[in-house]
């Protein structure tokens, strides 16, 4: 905008705001500075959204929510008192409450539901490996970047004496390779070296392992969520089972196992920037995670 114009916007700010400012109290000072900015954007032909300042899902979570600030500053809530919202007003509104209190405010609801569509996180429970590496295929037909990854549950093989690849990840009647080893040196027409799976268009027939999947990340990752690290709904805790592991460092690491299978889980889940699907081997796991997504 340049000096000038910013000046110009400043005195425009100050113009709106100068009358009245604290005359109906803090709700109305607020309410004017809103419509000074609403104002002013008009002015300078600039799109307006609305936010936030959310702490709390509920204003139930209040107290929660100012325990949680207190302990994460290590302080006490007397001394982070001066710090902490005292209202309990910092929580989600709903849809309904959203547009009615933006109503004053022509345009704005309708291109902040437009931004947050745009920036949401995709996570889906898929129901077979095959509808996952279809979801996933279908995203990079969108032009996207996206491939299928799973946990180190399957032999990772050498290739063929022709090159090709073993279908080492076999779930029911779906068979897939892994991407090649990093010491494969002849490889078939049409796969790619394990270097360049991630960005070669021909990296989508193989699944990505752990050793090959972090690092990068892709618009869309699916995750075929083996049975190394289970959810057991009886006990209420994370189970961990070498005998399903074929990573041969991580099956020896004793205590460790679970921790380090846990690792694998949060590194391939978070390769996604745009959105994760998952497909879990154990129907409890399943049921955890959707108990956690308020789905189960």
């Amino acid at each position: 905008m340049g000096t000038q114009g910013s000046r110009r916007v400043s005195d425009q700010a100050a113009e709106l705001t100068a009358c009245g400012a604290f005359r109906d109290g803090l709700y109305g000072c607020l309410r004017r500075r809103a419509d000074a900015l609403f104002e002013l954007a008009r002015r300078q032909s600039l799109g307006v959204i609305a936010t936030n300042n959310v702490h709390h899902a509920t204003p139930a979570d209040a107290r929660l929510a100012q325990v949680l600030a207190a302990i994460r500053a290590r302080s006490s809530l007397d001394d982070m008192d001066g710090w902490l919202a005292a209202s309990g007003a910092a929580y989600i509104r709903s849809g309904a409450e959203m547009a009615r209190r933006l109503r004053r405010y022509p345009g704005v609801l309708e291109r902040t539901v437009e931004l947050g569509e745009q920036c949401a996180f995709d996570f889906k429970v898929i129901e077979s490996p095959e509808a996952l590496e279809e979801a996933i295929i279908q995203k990079a037909g969108e032009g996207l970047s996206a491939r299928l990854t799973a946990g180190f549950c399957w032999p990772w093989s050498d290739a063929r004496p022709d090159g090709t690849l073993e279908d080492d990840v076999v779930i029911g009647g779906f068979r897939r390779p892994w991407n090649a080893r990093p010491e494969a040196r002849k490889l078939a027409k049409g796969i790619p070296k394990a270097l360049t799976w991630a960005h070669d268009p021909e990296g989508l027939g193989q699944v990505g392992c752990i050793y090959t999947a972090q690092g990068f990340e892709f618009d869309y990752v699916g995750v075929v969520f083996g049975s190394d690290l289970t959810y057991n709904r009886s006990t209420h805790s994370w189970e961990g089972h070498p005998e399903n592991s074929h990573d041969s460092v991580v099956k020896r690491s004793g205590q460790k196992f679970n921790d380090l299978v846990k690792n694998t889980y949060r590194v391939l889940l978070t390769r996604g920037m745009r959105g994760c699907y998952v497909y879990f081997e154990d129907r409890d796991t399943e049921s955890y995670f959707l108990s956690r997504m308020g789905a189960g």
